[in-house]
Formats: structure tokens, sequence, C-alpha cells
């Protein structure tokens, strides 16, 4: 069997509105980098949250490796998915790696301390994401391009097997977009699974499988 991530017929409506998602069909497969493109208010980011586990789907079904994602609990699933927002809806009073470690949830639990291992995949994760500098800033002083590059190490720092990343590049400049990409690109190449919502078609003809 080959792993995916799988969405069948999803459908989904917030409360007292029309489907926000009305039967999605999309499967990520690990080693491919797959985008999203639409309008703004199509559904893109409501249908990465969907695939991610964290919404209650009017219809259909999400399964990861064969697995309904419905069916993990929050430390598997943070284990198997890592989802990229936009943005944060608030900014924690937190530094950088405090906020990266963060991404190791699903590794501990209430016996279990962050140890050698976790700081290693920390220091990897700021290191591939190019915000080790930024280690001991706090979030609050970082510029939206470099919060959203954070928010991407943090992600890293989960070693989930899927990226489910929401427009990683609005805040970022040239360059900084073109190393995005390249570095989730190399995540496919090295064995993930990436979907990423996005609304440039050039880095999505670029780097996307499909």
């Amino acid at each position: 069997m080959v792993n995916k991530l799988n969405c069948a017929g999803v459908s989904y409506s917030y409360p007292g509105g029309p489907f926000a998602v009305d039967g999605a069909s999309i499967s990520i497969e690990e080693k491919s980098l797959i985008c999203i493109i639409g309008p703004n208010g199509a559904g893109k980011s409501t249908l990465l949250k969907g695939m991610a586990g964290l919404l209650s789907l009017d219809q259909g079904d999400v399964t990861v490796d064969g697995v309904p994602v419905s069916g993990l609990d929050s430390r598997a699933r943070a284990r198997t998915l890592a989802l990229v927002p936009q943005f944060l809806d608030a900014v924690p009073p937190l530094t950088v790696e405090s906020f990266v470690m963060g991404g190791r949830y699903g590794h501990l639990d209430s016996w279990r301390r962050a140890d050698k291992p976790d700081y290693e995949a920390v220091r990897a994760a700021l290191d591939a994401a190019h915000v080790s500098d930024l280690s001991e800033r706090l979030l609050g002083e970082l510029s939206g391009g470099q919060r959203q590059r954070v928010l991407i190490a943090r992600a890293l720092a989960q070693e989930a097997g899927y990226l489910l990343v929401d427009e990683p590049t609005s805040s970022l400049d040239p360059e900084h977009q073109l190393g995005v990409f390249g570095l989730l690109k190399g995540l496919a190449e090295s064995g993930r699974g990436v979907c990423v919502v996005t609304h440039d078609l050039n880095l999505a003809s670029q780097f996307a499988d499909r």
C-alpha cells in the first residue's frame, strides 16, 4: 500500500453558512509536493484544517496511511500531521526557541521533559528554516516574514510525515519565497508528503509535482 494522506468527498460548512468545502477529494503521497490554488474564499484554508483533523466534517473521510485522522489522539496526530498556518491568531510571549520546542508536543508527555533528541530536533528545524539567529528573540519582536519562517520551523520540529502549509510566502521577499519552496521541495524529496496553499502560480509551476 502506498502511504498517503487521503481526503474523500470532504464537505464542511461553518454554522449558519453555506459549504466552505463541498465534496473535495485529494491525496498527498509521500515524496510529493502538491499545491492547492484558488481565489480568496474558495475554502483552501478550511480544507487544510479538515485534512489536519481540526474540524468536525459534515461529510467525507480523511485517512492517513489508511487510518482515520479522526481516530488519532492529539499527540499521535501531531506526530503524523503538521499544519503551518498563514499567521498566528495571537502572538505568545515566548522566545523563538521555546515556541519551536512546542512542536515537540507529540513526542513528549507528562512524564518526560525535553531532552537531548528534542533539542537537537529544534536546532535542526531552526537551521532548516534559516532562523537560528533568531532563537533568543521574542516572537513579538519579529517581522511578518521572520515569524512565517518560525512557524515553518515549529512544524519541522514535529518531525511529522505530512506537512500542510497555508500560504507560506505571503510575507516574504522573492529570495526567501524561493528559499521556502526549495525547503519544502527538499522535504518532499526526502520522504514527506507536502501540501501547500499558494496564490503564486510561478512558484507552484516551478516546484509542485501536481
